[in-house]
């Protein structure tokens, strides 16, 4: 699950919006009230989304440990606040309610027998994060990531993201620091356009050394300012939080290509 590390933005959401009835889209006749209440609930989200703690935090956790660009790990590290508000914010939520949907099933199923630790909060080596289950009987973290089908495909052909990867070994080099007895990482992709049986879980043997080399790059940048940090150019550039279109002052934002 994304790492939450600091306190909620708090908001005047009354003095935040403009309350007037939009003008719906074309010609045709439909409740004008019902569009503009629909408008009001589409800004309020958007609000909520974007003062939430996940959309302000400025501290790097182990979700984006593992980030191939060394400028996006960079800004977190030196507190940049986050530029680039664009993201629609429903499928994070999608991601959230798969999350703690998970929690309550597997809380029910372990009864109190302890096999399974749910949403755990860790930390290793001063990187916090939180595991979303740990089956002790089988020495298996495991990560969920909602998804798409279209995209489970993609990952069975060329293998999930690294940063995936890497915040998952984090994880198990945090729980294994605490004592317990980790054996393997795994990755359960779910798509919210699908059915269970869709469901693709991506294995691997618990790795300290991918945990601590992230950790050690991490260190390393926490010396280097982000405009003197390498970034690395692709096609997600415009998801970044610290992405802004022509910038040319690197201490504010990254213009990416």
């Amino acid at each position: 699950m994304t790492d939450v590390v600091e306190q909620p933005t708090t908001v005047d959401v009354a003095s935040s919006l403009v309350w007037a009835a939009p003008t719906p889209p074309s010609e045709t006749p439909i409740d004008v009230d019902a569009y503009a209440l629909g408008k009001t609930l589409e800004t309020l989200i958007a609000l909520g989304a974007a003062t939430s703690v996940r959309s302000t935090q400025t501290t790097l956790g182990s979700s984006e440990a593992g980030h191939q660009c060394d400028r996006r790990i960079a800004y977190r590290l030196a507190g940049v606040p986050a530029v680039n508000h664009v993201q629609d914010p429903l499928r994070a939520f999608v991601g959230v309610g798969l999350h703690l949907g998970m929690a309550e099933l597997f809380q029910r199923l372990d009864g109190g027998a302890g096999r399974f630790l749910v949403e755990s909060h860790v930390e290793y080596r001063g990187v916090p994060g939180t595991v979303d289950l740990f089956d002790r009987f089988t020495g298996t973290v495991i990560d969920w990531k909602s998804t798409v089908r279209s995209k489970v495909s993609a990952i069975q052909r060329d293998g999930p993201p690294m940063p995936y990867v890497v915040q998952c070994q984090i994880y198990a080099a945090a729980l294994a620091a605490a004592g317990e007895a980790v054996r393997t990482v795994a990755l359960a992709f779910v798509p919210v356009d699908g059915q269970l049986s869709g469901l693709y879980v991506w294995r691997a043997p618990f790795e300290q050394r991918v945990a601590d080399e992230a950790v050690d790059r991490i260190d390393r940048l926490r010396r280097t300012l982000p405009a003197d940090a390498h970034h690395r150019v692709d096609r997600l550039c415009p998801w970044c939080h610290h992405y802004l279109a022509g910038s040319t002052d690197l201490a504010i934002g990254c213009p990416g290509a």
